[in-house]
C-alpha cells in the first residue's frame, strides 16, 4: 500500500483529530482510504458523497449515519471514511458538528481532490480539528520499496549515491515512470495506448469539472489550449507574457489561469 498508510494509522492511534487526504485526481486516494478502513475491519463505514444512497443517509442522519449501516465492533472506535465530502455545500459545518459531538469516540478520514486542499485554506472553521495529508503519484523511491509503505530517507538516498549503488529495478522503474507517469492506472497497466485514453479522460475531469466548479473561468477552450502548450515549456523558464500572447489574453488572466491549474496539481 501507499506510503501514507502507516503514518495515518499512527496518527489515529496518537491523536483524536480528523485526517484529510488531498491530492490530484485518480492518484489513489479512494483505494488508500479503503485500505486504511479494511485494516481495522471497517470497510462498511466508507461513504462516498457521489453515491446517492450514501448522500441521503448522511443528510438525513448527520449525527449517527454510520450506525445505520452496521453495528461497529465494541472493542474499538469506529473508523469512518468520507470520500468527496467537500462537495456537500455545508461540509465544513457538518464536519465541525460531527467532530465536536463525537470526535473522541470515532476516527474520521476524509478524502478529496485538489478542491479539498483549496477549500480548507479560506475561513478555516475546522482549524485545530484535523491534519491534512497529500498523496502524490508514485515516485521511483516508493516503487522500489517492496511494501510501498515506506520511502528512502534523504540520508539513505545520498548514501546510495555516494556508494554508487543502483537498486535492483531502478532502471526499469524510471523508464516506466517517464513513459507511463506515476499515476496508478496507466503505470500498472503497462500500456501506452491506455495511457493516452487515461490522459484524455483525466484532463477533461480536471479542466471541465474541477476548474469550472472552483473558479469563474468560462473560457474552457482556451484553458484546454493552455494545458496543451505547457508540456513543451517544461525545462525552460516559463514566460507568462509569451503565454499571454499565444492565447490572446491579458497578463493578469494568464497568471490567474496558471495559478488555478497549479492548485489543481
Amino acid at each position: 500500500m501507499r506510503y501514507l498508510a502507516p503514518e495515518i494509522t499512527r496518527f489515529f492511534s496518537e491523536e483524536s483529530k480528523m485526517a484529510f487526504i488531498a491530492g490530484p485526481r485518480q492518484v489513489g486516494k479512494k483505494t488508500l482510504a479503503k485500505h486504511i478502513l479494511a485494516k481495522v475491519g471497517m470497510e462498511a463505514f466508507y461513504f462516498n458523497w457521489d453515491i446517492e444512497s450514501h448522500r441521503k443517509l448522511i443528510i438525513k442522519n448527520p449525527e449517527d449515519f454510520w450506525q445505520r449501516t452496521t453495528v461497529p465492533p465494541s472493542h474499538q472506535k469506529p473508523r469512518i471514511g468520507l470520500d468527496e465530502i467537500h462537495k456537500y455545500p455545508r461540509w465544513k459545518r457538518f464536519l465541525k458538528g460531527l467532530y465536536d459531538a463525537t470526535g473522541k469516540d470515532i476516527e474520521i478520514l476524509g478524502t478529496g481532490s485538489g478542491r479539498l486542499d483549496i477549500y480548507q485554506r479560506g475561513g478555516d472553521s475546522l482549524l485545530g480539528r484535523y491534519h491534512l495529508y497529500h498523496l502524490h503519484p508514485f515516485t521511483l523511491g516508493e516503487m522500489l520499496q517492496e511494501d510501498r509503505n515506506t520511502v528512502l530517507t534523504p540520508e539513505e538516498f545520498w548514501q546510495n549515491l555516494k556508494n554508487g549503488e543502483t537498486p535492483a529495478g531502478a532502471v526499469e522503474g524510471l523508464r516506466d515512470l517517464e513513459t507511463l507517469t506515476g499515476f496508478p492506472e496507466p503505470l500498472f497497466s503497462g500500456s501506452e495506448s491506455r495511457l493516452r485514453r487515461w490522459r484524455r479522460s483525466h484532463q477533461a475531469l480536471v479542466v471541465r469539472e474541477d476548474l469550472r466548479d472552483l473558479t469563474r473561468i468560462r473560457e474552457i477552450g482556451l484553458i484546454e489550449t493552455l494545458v496543451t502548450l505547457l508540456p513543451e515549456r517544461v525545462g525552460s523558464p516559463l514566460s507568462v507574457n509569451a503565454i499571454r500572447e499565444d492565447l490572446g489574453i491579458n497578463f493578469i488572466t494568464a497568471q490567474g489561469w496558471l495559478e488555478a491549474l497549479e492548485r489543481l496539481y
